[in-house]
């Protein structure tokens, strides 16, 4: 750098790329002009200038375009933009199956890709609705294996809490679902027990009253959601102070939380939206430090990232298992981000479906590239007056280019509605597993990245056609004369069409190992019969139904009332269905084995939890799970009975072994139970976990009052309808008071749940291989149509000298078979590499599975075969005598 002047090293990449006739003048001209403006405006906006013409002066030697006509003015001016785009929409208008054709290609891509950037931007980039809620963290518990998660007991929180010094807090929060009764009208409700310092760590302020202190502790006071305030107390400010009676119990309320409130601990457990939150009762020690039964949430202390604090955690983890081996040996506690927990697996589904509409847009601009290099070759002549009329190739490749921006961002106002009746319907399609669906919605940000996507896309497809039609020999062109031009026209059409079939084969590559992995998924045994078994799921009011007894009695009246219903088979209960996502785990060890641990209390911490369900006589019938051997619970098998226990093949071959387990005792919470049946494996975590322990006790014998509060009455039906969700609840209340009806469903519906998310990728991957295969069958036809007709002629003549059929579709078919090979061959090698990606959504099927992606490339392969022929019969139906007439 001189002085004033300009920076050297740009002198320099001037001075190698100007013509040596008016290269000195060029330099000498901008430098002086570059000192007049550092003069004038300071050498910050004066490099900006000088940087501008430098590219002018590339684009100019690119184009052959001279530009000594002066420095002050811009490529091309205001008006000049404004005129071409007056002329892009006549000529657009003029040719409405070009644009109509054309325009939806582009129009499908940037939708797609503007909606799921809406997606991602909501879900991966936006801030946490809570003040610095980058800062906020959940501890993680993992074992040996890497086993664990976000549930940890509640010692474990307190004692992170005290230890590390980079958490301004920590605070444990455990899901609590609650009775609600007002006006002799009672309802079920979702709530949160959380310890003092909740709404604080969050950054909150109470929309009404308080949140809680540190002398709340132990006495019954809720906060309350805006929700919960604006509808159950009617807005109510005089409503802070008041009593409530949830589950029997009167509750003072202190506080409303403020509207729009999201628990973010809440979303990341997948529980409802909480209706209120009260304090956790009683003392961490007396929750047991092996039960793993609370989340917790944090804030990191400002200046202090989440990484700074590994060392801490690490010195943490092995202090808690030398103070409690029992329970924490081998286990570690590290912290998570709260925005990566909530998205969890999320993240890499929306990263994959964001690189598949990528492809989807590659391949839309490749299509409307060649449609574009059609047009201009069509338009050749036109361009060629203008030139000779005194237009320089820089004026018409403005205009081309022009024209492509007019056409993009058209396409891209388009796009934006599209997009935004997309992402309404996404809303509402995912909400069940996208975090933060409930957001997605038209915002500045889209409608900014669609408008950019839509002037990018139009420097994809317009560029190379513009520089193509307005950089070669237009005097050729006037004159007639096609040659070179016409072949690097065709050789640029070629590529196009191969670019298009190898991003078709890494997208349909794709569709196929999800297709494959949902069949995979959806074909495994659940265990059970759900299609026609109806599911209501009963809430049994322990204060109506105080003692054991009334709840045996009621809950058998229930069962006889709604098994007498029309179409129904049979009827049963169970606590907790199947993949219900509701886990009452417990230790379940044989009862030889019960003195031994009882001396060694580390070896039965350690022990494994398996599930524990307590079900009515008749259930396993009721809902198709085989029995083994031994017998199902019957009626007899009342409170004053023997106690007994059912187990299914996994627990009894991990207890037993290959010893037949009828007969033998084991011990549950302290109780002993005789085994008197085996049944079948249930997949009880979803149709992509494998079948693990569980253990059934019958409902009139068990003694955990928790377990008993709940009753998801089952019903086999003999007709696909079986009775109405009106008469199930009518039988409910025909049975009497103390019983709350919460849902009435479809067994296979609620199981359906669990394949939410692999269906949701199905439709999607189904939706981007459809509209790649469309796109892609369009662009291989139309190229496939352009190389046969190019040689009409060629074979007509060929066919009057008496070349055979089959000679002329050889000929063509190694015409169309040269671009597609190479698209097909490059797609193929593409797919195998980028399939990796799909590593961990897939089930069942590997990514480099050659099958899935040599059946994509024998249909691609079909498809050029189907383009190809329709042109190919055009060729063979032609009169050669009249094509030789015309020559």
């Amino acid at each position: 750098m001189s002085g004033q002047g300009p920076p050297r090293w740009l002198e320099r990449l001037l001075a190698r790329v100007l013509p040596a006739s008016h290269r000195q003048d060029v330099l000498d001209d901008l430098a002086l002009l570059f000192r007049r403006r550092v003069a004038d405006a300071g050498r910050g906006r004066a490099l900006l200038w000088y940087l501008r013409q430098v590219g002018r002066e590339l684009m100019a030697v690119a184009t052959g375009e001279s530009t000594r006509e002066g420095h002050m003015g811009g490529w091309s001016t205001v008006k000049d933009v404004i005129r071409d785009g007056r002329f892009a929409v006549r000529s657009f208008l003029a040719t409405p199956a070009f644009t109509v054709s054309s325009g939806l290609t582009l129009v499908l891509g940037i939708a797609g890709t503007t909606t799921m950037f809406a997606v991602v931007d909501q879900v991966l980039l936006r801030p946490l609705p809570y003040p610095s809620g980058e800062r906020l963290v959940h501890l993680v518990q993992t074992g040996p294996t890497g086993g664990g998660g976000l549930a940890v007991s509640w010692p474990n929180v307190e004692d992170v809490a005290d230890a590390v010094d980079g958490l301004d807090g920590l605070s444990a929060w455990r899901g609590w679902g609650f009775l609600d009764q007002r006006d002799g009208v009672t309802e079920r409700l979702s709530g949160a027990s959380v310890t003092p310092s909740y709404f604080d760590l969050l950054g909150l302020e109470p929309a009404v009253g308080r949140f809680f202190a540190s002398d709340d502790v132990e006495q019954p006071r809720i906060v309350v959601s805006h929700a919960y305030w604006t509808g159950r107390l009617a807005s109510d400010p005089g409503a802070v102070g008041r009593t409530v009676s949830l589950d029997g119990y009167g509750y003072t309320v202190v506080g409303v939380a403020p509207p729009g409130f999201v628990d973010p601990v809440a979303a990341v457990a997948g529980l409802g939206q909480p209706d209120a939150w009260r304090l956790l009762s009683g003392t961490p020690t007396a929750s047991g430090r092996s039960n793993r039964n609370v989340w917790s949430i944090g804030r990191l202390a400002t200046g202090v990232g989440i990484h700074d604090l590994d060392e801490e955690m690490r010195a943490v983890s092995a202090r808690l298992a030398d103070a409690h081996p029992a329970e924490n040996d081998g286990q570690s506690f590290h912290l998570i981000g709260a925005r990566e927990a909530r998205v969890g697996d999320v993240r890499r589904t929306l990263l994959i479906l964001l690189g598949a509409v990528g492809v989807l847009l590659a391949i839309a601009c490749a299509n409307v590239a060649n449609l574009f290099l059609a047009r201009g070759t069509a338009r050749r002549r036109e361009l060629a007056l203008r030139s000779a009329v005194g237009a320089s190739r820089g004026r018409l490749l403005a205009q081309l280019l022009t024209e492509a921006a007019v056409f993009a961002l058209a396409a891209g106002a388009v796009g934006i509605v599209a997009s935004w009746i997309a992402l309404r319907a996404l809303s509402s399609a995912s909400a069940v597993w996208l975090p933060r669906a409930e957001t997605l919605g038209l915002d500045p940000r889209m409608v900014a990245f669609a408008l950019l996507t839509s002037l990018l896309t139009a420097a994809l497809f317009g560029l190379v056609p513009a520089l193509r039609s307005a950089g070669t020999d237009l005097a050729a062109r006037l004159r007639g004369s096609r040659g070179g031009t016409e072949r690097d026209a065709t050789r640029l059409r070629t590529i196009f069409a191969a670019s298009q079939l190898a991003l078709a084969v890494v997208l349909l590559s794709g569709m196929g190992l999800v297709l494959e992995s949902f069949l995979r998924l959806t074909g495994e045994e659940l265990g059970l019969d759900a299609p026609q078994v109806l599911t209501a799921e009963v809430i049994v009011d322990r204060t109506v139904h105080q003692s054991r007894e009334a709840q045996n009695d009621v809950v058998a009246r229930l069962i006889e009332g709604m098994g007498g219903l029309p179409a129904v088979r049979s009827a049963a209960g169970i606590n907790a269905l199947p993949m219900s996502g509701r886990v009452d785990a417990t230790n379940v060890i044989r009862a030889e084995d019960e003195a031994a641990l009882n001396d060694d209390p580390e070896a039965s911490a350690r022990l494994p939890r398996f599930p524990v369900r307590t079900v009515t006589p008749g259930y396993f019938g009721t809902v198709g799970m085989p029995v083994i051997s031994g017998r199902d619970f019957a009626v007899g098998d009342g409170a004053d009975a023997p106690p007994v226990a059912v187990v299914n093949r996994a627990l009894a071959r991990h207890l037993f072994g290959d010893d037949d387990p009828l007969g033998r005792r084991v011990v549950v919470r302290g109780a002993t139970l005789e085994v008197v049946g085996v049944v079948g494996d249930v997949r009880q975590f979803g149709p992509h976990r494998a079948p693990e322990p569980a253990l059934y006790t019958v409902y009139d014998q068990e003694a955990q009052s928790w377990m008993r509060g709940t009753m998801n009455v089952a019903l086999r039906v003999g007709s696909e309808s079986g009775p109405t969700p009106g008469a199930v609840r009518e039988a409910v209340a025909n049975t009497g008071p103390g019983l709350i009806v919460v849902s009435v469903a479809r067994l296979d519906t609620l199981l359906g749940r669990h394949l939410a998310v692999p269906r949701f990728r199905l439709a999607l991957a189904t939706i981007f291989g459809a509209l790649a295969l469309i796109l892609s069958a369009v662009g291989v036809g139309a190229m496939a149509g352009y190389t046969v007709a190019r040689r009409t002629r060629e074979y007509a003549v060929r066919l009057a000298c008496g070349a055979r059929p089959d000679q002329v579709v050889r000929s063509i078919a190694g015409s169309v078979g040269a671009f597609t090979l190479a698209g097909l061959g490059t797609g193929f090698a593409a797919a195998l590499v980028s399939s990796r990606l799909l590593t961990g959504i897939l089930y069942g099927v590997s990514p480099g599975d050659v099958r899935v992606h040599l059946a994509v490339v024998a249909v691609l392969a079909a498809v050029v075969a189907g383009a190809a022929a329709a042109p190919a019969r055009r060729v063979l139906s032609i009169d050669p005598a009249r094509v030789l007439r015309d020559e």
